[in-house]
């Protein structure tokens, strides 16, 4: 069973917006859907726990994308939304499955996750996120899902997030209590 967490959780999640500013404003005039996946993937570092040791925040790609280019040149540039408390970020691109072992967090675009998901087993400890329309039903933990008008809104794979030993705070925690 899966829930779905509102652009507003979702924005919230990556600490752009101010409470009373409106949602549809913000993304319309200021973030790209790349730019936005990007600072939610970096903010879902803020939201999770991890059940093994936190250290060190990497995330990783199957595959080169803009926004494996966007949150490089945001480290490059020691942008604030990048940063973490207590920890750095680092973006990998894995060409080996077998390197797994090291990410935290591992994004795979819709294109990637329909060639290669199915291919390969993502070791315990590792939160997976896609934008591909059955990776929650694939045993993928988060789905980021845009609307046309380019709303983000994220979906849980509720039950198998939180029985590989993640917990979730902030706005996920809502997500995760839902019923």
């Amino acid at each position: 069973m899966t829930h779905a967490v509102t652009l507003c959780a979702a924005i919230l999640i990556t600490g752009l917006l101010r409470p009373s500013l409106s949602v549809q404003a913000q993304i319309s005039d200021r973030w790209t859907r790349t730019e936005l996946a990007a600072q939610s993937l970096v903010n879902l570092f803020k939201n999770v726990r991890w059940p093994t040791r936190e250290q060190p925040a990497n995330l990783c790609f199957l595959e080169r994308s803009p926004v494996v280019d966007l949150l490089r040149k945001g480290l490059e540039r020691n942008e604030n939304w990048t940063r973490l408390t207590g920890r750095s970020l680092e973006v990998r691109v894995i060409s080996d499955t077998s390197d797994l072992t090291e990410c935290r967090i591992l994004y795979i675009d819709a294109s990637a996750a329909d060639r290669l998901w199915k291919t390969f087993t993502v070791p315990k400890g590792i939160l997976t996120v896609s934008d591909q329309k059955e990776f929650l039903s694939n045993n993928g933990m988060m789905r980021f899902q845009w609307a046309a008008n380019d709303d983000l809104s994220i979906t849980m794979n509720r039950e198998l997030v939180l029985a590989e030993g993640f917990a979730v705070s902030g706005p996920l925690a809502i997500l995760a209590r839902a019923q």
